[in-house]
């Protein structure tokens, strides 16, 4: 992501965060040092939920939402993310790998991908009726299957 790498660039402070060695820190003392972390890596994880949530209608408040579902994530299990974290690559990284996995953030992203259609039944519904294919895909259906039927 490269606006995270601009963002870490740029900006004064975090440009001088060694974040490996923060996070070392908080592995041998959580309770010592979350502040510090959190107020290391909230830009972060704030400026990957804004740009995936950029196309949500509230887009400020999914990202907030986000950024306490992974800073919470994070503290769970008696600080067992952190703890468990190798070293490899950049903990920043990791931060937006964690940002992409928020419940927030998925549901946001299933309501943008998986629209709800009114007057479609689910097709996981055993008793819904299979819908009519439209007719715009018949014809592709019957090339492809003929191009199946072929390789095989």
């Amino acid at each position: 992501m490269r606006h995270l790498d601009l963002l870490l660039m740029r900006h004064p402070h975090l440009r001088s965060i060694d974040y490996q060695r923060l996070v070392q820190r908080v592995k041998e003392d959580p309770a010592a040092h979350w502040d510090e972390f959190v107020d290391a890596c909230a830009p972060v994880v704030l400026t990957a939920a804004l740009r995936l949530a950029r196309n949500v209608g509230n887009a400020e408040a999914v990202a907030e939402q986000a950024t306490v579902q992974v800073f919470q994530a994070l503290a769970a299990n008696d600080y067992a993310l952190v703890r468990n974290y190798i070293g490899y690559g950049k903990f920043p990284s990791e931060l937006v790998r964690l940002t992409q996995q928020a419940p927030v953030l998925a549901e946001a992203r299933a309501d943008r991908e998986f629209p709800a259609v009114d007057g479609v039944s689910a097709i996981d519904d055993p008793d819904a009726e299979v819908p009519a294919l439209d007719d715009r895909y018949v014809g592709l259906f019957e090339q492809e299957g003929a191009k199946f039927v072929e390789a095989v």
